[in-house]
């Protein structure tokens, strides 16, 4: 019987180092994968993008919001500098991005299929997750620590200030509008 089951092993394959990374980026917790000094940051941005279009919600971000995040944070490639006209050079972006905006869609439906089979949106848990493997395949030549750390800064750095945003939306207090 162990000579069969030795037999039938040899014939799989082993997974690859990638799939290793992102099987152990799925089934960790969300507080290893984002340090503390970026959570309330990144807690923010989750919340603000998920209010965009319904504002009650602030729990559960769908693709559409999932690519719009990205799209803004730079983390998308534009549409220029995935295929140019005849005749134009292409541009190289200004800071490392996806390599296509596909890749966006493939983790946010990786995530979703691997940790919430049949669920359709993002909670803030599975949307750190999926940022590291996005921060994975962002920036391939360094580990995923150093990886997620840049992608986090560049979140950081684009993130509205939170007083400002409360200046902007609560219009109730202006003398004009009432």
């Amino acid at each position: 019987m162990i000579k069969r089951f030795d037999g039938l092993m040899k014939h799989l394959k082993r997974n690859t180092d990638k799939q290793d990374f992102e099987k152990q980026v799925l089934a960790s917790p969300p507080e290893v994968l984002v340090p503390e000094e970026f959570d309330e940051v990144l807690r923010g941005e989750f919340a603000r993008h998920c209010n965009y279009g319904e504002r009650l919600n602030s729990e559960l971000m769908h693709s559409g919001k999932w690519m719009k995040m990205l799209k803004e944070h730079g983390f998308i490639p534009t549409a220029e500098s995935q295929s140019p006209r005849k005749g134009e050079k292409v541009k190289e972006p200004c800071q490392p991005c996806l390599p296509a905006r596909a890749d966006a869609d493939i983790i946010f439906q990786r995530v979703l299929h691997d940790t919430d089979y049949g669920g359709k949106r993002l909670t803030y848990d599975f949307f750190c997750k999926a940022l590291c493997l996005v921060a994975a395949k962002t920036y391939p030549n360094l580990d995923w620590e150093a990886a997620m750390g840049e992608l986090l800064n560049r979140i950081a750095a684009s993130a509205q200030d939170p007083l400002e945003l409360a200046d902007q939306m609560d219009f109730s207090l202006d003398p004009n509008v009432l």
